[in-house]
């Protein structure tokens, strides 16, 4: 930018110092600013590199036009030639120019912003006026001027009245101005006194180049040019928004002061003695009176509007004071959102959810606020909410709507690609750990997207923006998606899919499959996790990962966990090894829901005493966020199960929010290491480490540990080595029906000469029996 503005200076002293250089010069000039926007094109790599071409394009024709005029009176000897080819090539730069800068307003601009639109008619009227009374009318009335050479000179002050006109539209238009766009202001400044100046020479028809009027088409050439250089001209080809423009005190005093053109030429007219003009007075004055009425009547709509969303705001803030459940919570929010939201305005809606579940009690916050306390959690929303109102803009709204739940309006977008990059900052900025009175808390949003193009009304916009917020839930942490008519599609077969569930449940269409956990020294089964299968009649054999989900929303999770523990305890308790070879375990999933749902204790208790398996040989898996929760009926829970015999194991161990506190405090046995760390053991450094770490604080505190989702032996190897007893995957057996898991165990042992490597080992299931069930196992211990 310095060497180009350095460059611009060394040839207009040139320009002046050596005039016979002049057609030289001039040239340069004209095409180094043609080629300053090329340049910035390719650099800054604008959305719309068209519109700037389109610039750079009039710039070349305006070049053309001075070396041509240069040509016909320095090298062929004619004197003032008007109008000529050079009259054409100027002519023809306005409808480039026009062409440009209407593409920058249709970009940047908000659909709807009549204000700017008015604010520009308003200055233009005015300018027309001073034009057609001391530019256009003393051509018009000179007799000695051909009727070309009246359109010739008529059509300069049009065509800058023209370009005029469309820059105000741009500097009136929504959002901060850029130093481009003022460079192109300043340019267009540059243009119209040259030419005004010109177009008055030329009525003496004394005009001649090399004067100072030609500092005017310099400043033009230079300006243009330097706006394509400067990193900003980007912005002229995205979109802006912002609230309809009430103007400043500058603004207020421009219009002001081109409202009062009309009476002023009126007024100089009159004091000459005789007015000419009066027809053209009157129809201007005339327009510049609607169009301020315009202005004005758009002013007290929009203090109207202001009103009415305040008093929208304190009556939906004080719904959602008193709401005492969701339903009123969502009740609240949909009548604000009516009141907020007009029929006629263009508006579009982000609704900001965290990864907790959507106006329900389990959430990060609620996390925090068993972990940390209370005040932690309300510091931690207060810290969401600055750094959600940061991202946007001033006319924006943001509104905490009921647990980890926040919702944003964003109006006058432009287009959903907007709405697309504020969805992305959002994301983005929530992903960043917040810190609290005791200690750094991390992030994570899931954001659902809908706008006014999909929803005729409040209600319908806020439930499609709850099926795009499920839709970025089930896409993983930290993503958004905007709605989509397939999510509706997707949420109907999703209410389908919960009823086949409640029928299946009925049916008892459910069933078992069973994956061995083996010693990876030897390969011997040491127990099984009971996996569950839907048979579906249409759809065959579903799995969990299908149907899940559903059934924790639904609840419907609690008795199919039920479901699955007495099934798989019915199970195991027909195992029987070769001899010599300890009785395997079962491995039962439990929801946390299930956990809460109340009785689950005695659930268990009365599921071990039907199927007469001993609580040693059954294990528990539970999940990190179950003890994240500073509960002491869960707490209470465990320490039975556990003193009765069972075994606890974390499953997933590492993917969740891990704490070591949680690890001394519950009764825990086992840590089960997620396949996502398994699965880049061998091939990055920084997961074998992070392996190995946990399978020394395992070691540590006495723990074992269970690698899942084992594929291959270079796997299993590296995990031997690092002293990790147990695993399981497709390296070992893929789930296996019932009957099939007890032929697994009466396959010969490995090495037949050989005590049975887990013979050695500190059993998982070491632990005294209960006394209710010493017959049992004393029977067993017998062979």
């Amino acid at each position: 930018m310095c060497c180009y503005a350095g460059w611009m200076i060394l040839l207009t002293v040139a320009l002046y110092a050596f005039p016979a250089w002049h057609v030289v010069l001039y040239s340069a000039v004209g095409l180094t600013s043609a080629g300053a926007i090329g340049v910035g094109v390719v650099i800054w790599r604008p959305r719309r590199r068209g519109l700037w071409l389109l610039l750079a394009g009039a710039l070349v024709t305006f070049s053309a036009g001075d070396t041509t005029y240069d040509v016909l009176t320095g090298v062929m000897g004619q004197d003032n030639p008007f109008p000529s080819a050079a009259d054409v090539l100027y002519l023809a730069m306005y409808p480039l120019l026009a062409a440009g800068l209407l593409g920058f307003i249709r970009c940047r601009s908000a659909r709807g912003d009549r204000a700017s639109l008015l604010d520009a008619l308003i200055v233009t009227t005015g300018l027309t006026l001073l034009s057609w009374v001391f530019l256009i009318v003393p051509y018009v009335r000179n007799p000695d001027l051909t009727v070309l050479e009246r359109a010739t000179s008529i059509a300069y002050p049009l065509g800058d009245v023209l370009i005029l006109a469309i820059l105000a539209r741009l500097l009136a238009g929504a959002g901060r101005r850029t130093r481009a766009v003022e460079l192109l202001g300043v340019g267009t400044a540059g243009l119209l006194v040259a030419d005004v100046l010109y177009g008055l020479i030329q009525i003496n028809g004394s005009w001649h180049t090399g004067t100072a009027v030609d500092l005017g088409w310099v400043v033009f050439y230079a300006a243009w040019g330097g706006a394509a250089l400067h990193p900003s001209m980007r912005q002229l080809t995205q979109p802006r928004s912002g609230p309809p423009t009430e103007g400043g005190s500058r603004r207020l005093a421009l219009l002001a002061l081109m409202s009062l053109i009309a009476p002023a030429v009126l007024a100089e007219e009159s004091a000459r003695g005789t007015v000419h003009d009066a027809p053209i007075i009157a129809v201007l004055s005339g327009v510049m009176f609607l169009l301020v009425l315009s202005r004005l009547a758009g002013v007290a709509a929009r203090h109207r509007r202001a009103v009415a969303r305040e008093r929208g705001l304190r009556q939906a803030s004080a719904a959602l004071v008193s709401a005492a459940d969701g339903d009123a919570v969502a009740a609240a929010i949909r009548t604000a959102v009516g009141q907020l939201l007009p029929p006629d305005m263009d508006h579009r809606v982000i609704l900001v959810v965290s990864d907790g579940e959507q106006l329900r009690p389990v959430g990060p916050d609620s996390v925090v606020n068993d972990t940390l306390g209370h005040s932690s959690g309300d510091e931690l929303l207060m810290a969401v909410a600055q750094r959600l109102t940061g991202l946007l803009r001033p006319h924006d709204t943001a509104a905490r709507v009921g647990g980890d739940e926040f919702a944003v309006l964003i109006e006058g977008a432009i287009s959903p690609a907007e709405v697309d990059e504020v969805a992305e900052r959002i994301v983005t900025a929530l992903a960043t750990p917040f810190t609290v009175d005791r200690g750094p808390v991390g992030g994570g949003a899931s954001v659902g997207v809908a706008t006014t193009v999909e929803a005729a009304d409040a209600a319908e916009l806020l439930r499609r923006a709850d099926l795009a917020l499920y839709a970025a839930k089930a896409a993983g942490k930290g993503q958004w998606r905007r709605y989509q008519a397939t999510l509706h599609t997707a949420m109907v077969e999703r209410m389908e899919l919960r009823a086949a569930l409640e029928q299946a449940l009925a049916k008892d269409a459910f069933t078992l499959r069973f994956q061995p956990i083996v010693h990876l020294g030897s390969g011997e089964v040491a127990g099984f996790e009971a996996l569950v299968r839907w048979r579906h009649p249409t759809h065959g054999l579903i799995r969990p990962n299908q149907f899940i989900e559903v059934a924790e929303e639904s609840g419907l999770i609690v008795p199919l966990g039920s479901w699955v523990l007495e099934r798989a305890l019915v199970e195991a308790a027909g195992w029987q090894p070769t001899p010599g070879r300890r009785r395997p375990y079962v491995s039962v999933n439990v929801s946390a829901r299930q956990v809460r749902a109340g009785g689950f204790v005695e659930g268990v208790r009365a599921a071990l005493a039907r199927s007469t398996l001993p609580p040693q040989l059954l294990m528990l898996e539970i999940t990190e966020s179950l003890l994240l929760r500073d509960d002491q009926q869960i707490f209470a829970d465990l320490t039975t199960l556990h003193e009765l015999g069972v075994k606890i194991a974390i499953d997933d161990f590492g993917t969740g929010y891990s704490s070591l506190s949680y690890l001394q405090q519950f009764p825990i046995d086992v840590l089960k290491i997620d396949k996502s760390f398994i699965d880049h053991t061998t091939a990055s450094a920084k997961q074998t480490a992070v392996v190995e770490a946990i399978i020394r604080l395992a070691g540590t505190l006495d723990l074992q540990v269970i690698a899942e989702g084992i594929q291959d032996a270079a796997q299993r190897d590296v995990l031997t080595r690092m002293g990790c007893p147990f695993g399981q995957g497709y390296l070992f057996a893929r789930p296996l029906t019932g009957p099939d898991a007890a032929r697994r165990l009466l396959r010969r042992p490995p090495s037949p000469a050989a005590p049975s490597p887990l013979a050695a080992l500190p059993s998982l299931f070491s632990a005294g029996p209960d006394p209710a069930y010493a017959d049992v196992i004393g029977k067993e211990a017998h062979g």
